[in-house]
């Protein structure tokens, strides 16, 4: 078994002693990695049969028991509950729409614990619904079991706005972690005659992404990952695409995991300890290079993630635009994914190509299946994952 060597980087005044705190780009530990314990290829064992009826479906959000929930794009319904035992369907489930009931695209990125794992549901930001899957599915409607107050993640700007949320998971103790995604404001502006508007540039306001734990007392600490002493130079060029990310939930509650979808950073949490770790490839392009005016390739970085109580599954796009072209493809399109396994506190463990081109991925712990989504031939495919996990446990 290969040894992994990880780089700490540190870039504070206790390591450097020429910097200051307002030198650095970053405040969060990074643990920079050179390769995997192994690194292989993986097959898929088989595939879901699904009901003709389902089509257009990105993901699978959560498995409870034997019922998968599917989330949807442009359909009526945002979500579909399968029974993976018996085959049955239920899709008359989260309407899209803006009545009681009914929800945008997109507002199912929220679980926690609630008598076991379960999804919750935005209502435009006045409040958190926990979905009844078990319910949802048998009546095959939407059921409301519980509905949690909100309004006190808002967190507000220098505008008095709020700032957006990218996830909100409700932890074990009763705490609410909150992933704050990058904001601009503009506050000057001239319309012009074509119709455009021309800003003035001293008027742009950045708020850049970060990590918040709201406490049930309403007491809110952040758990930071840029330098909150940033230059509002520095600010402006980490603009919301780069800072975009997918998170995750340990089952237990007491981690979290994010990935940023255009960088290859991956965030180990710990809310209770108020702490973090960023751990990346040796080499890929930092932050640091962003700011410095070093040429970063936008392509599309971390996809997906899934979680269980020992490990990180993470899908990642390794291509770049040198590489890809929309016109000219000459290898398929999976030839650049990879299925990177970490524990929870970051080690890299394997790096796996898949057989095929999946875009969204689900691991069902009990039955060590990894479920991977392919969305342009709307296919689930199943990985069985008995034989990697057991390469990867410490006697072995």
């Amino acid at each position: 078994m290969r040894k992994i060597i990880f780089t700490f980087i540190c870039l504070g005044a206790v390591c450097c002693r020429s910097n200051t705190v307002d030198d650095r780009l970053l405040v969060a530990e990074v643990r920079e990695f050179d390769s995997f314990l192994f690194e292989g290829n993986l097959s898929a064992t088989g595939t879901l049969a699904l009901p003709e009826s389902v089509i257009a479906f990105s993901g699978i959000d959560l498995i409870v028991d034997s019922l998968m929930v599917l989330r949807k794009y442009n359909q009526p319904t945002n979500l579909s509950i399968f029974d993976l035992h018996t085959g049955r369907i239920s899709e008359h489930i989260a309407y899209t729409g803006r009545g009681p009931i009914e929800y945008l695209p997109y507002q199912f990125r929220t679980f926690g614990q609630h008598d076991g794992p379960c999804l919750y549901t935005f209502n435009y930001g006045q409040s958190a619904l926990v979905l009844n899957i078990p319910a949802s599915f048998r009546e095959n409607r939407t059921v409301v079991e519980e509905q949690k107050n909100v309004e006190g993640l808002a967190r507000r700007n220098n505008l008095d706005r709020p700032q957006n949320w990218g996830s909100v998971f409700y932890l074990g103790d009763g705490s609410v972690f909150v992933r704050y995604d990058h904001q601009q404001w503009v506050t000057d502006y001239t319309r012009v005659e074509n119709g455009g508007i021309m800003i003035n540039p001293d008027s742009v306001l950045n708020y850049p992404m970060g990590y918040a734990v709201h406490t049930p007392s309403g007491e809110e600490t952040v758990i930071p990952f840029f330098n909150p002493r940033l230059s509002d130079e520095a600010k402006g060029k980490l603009f919301g695409d780069f800072t975009d990310g997918i998170s995750q939930i340990k089952p237990d509650g007491t981690r979290i995991v994010d990935a940023m979808r255009m960088m290859d950073y991956i965030n180990f949490i710990d809310p209770a300890g108020k702490s973090l770790i960023a751990v990346k490839l040796r080499g890929a392009p930092s932050f640091e290079d962003l700011i410095g005016g070093k040429q970063h390739d936008p392509a599309q970085k971390y996809m997906a993630l899934a979680v269980s109580d020992d490990y990180v599954f993470s899908l990642i796009d390794q291509i770049d635009s040198k590489t890809f072209s929309m016109v000219n493809i000459e290898k398929p399109m999976n030839e650049s994914r990879r299925i990177r396994i970490f524990d929870w506190q970051g080690t890299p463990l394997a790096s796996l190509k898949p057989d095929h081109t999946i875009s969204s991925i689900y691991f069902d712990d009990p039955t060590n299946r990894l479920y991977a989504v392919d969305s342009i031939e709307e296919r689930i495919y199943i990985y069985d994952m008995t034989e990697t996990l057991a390469r990867l446990r410490p006697e072995n």
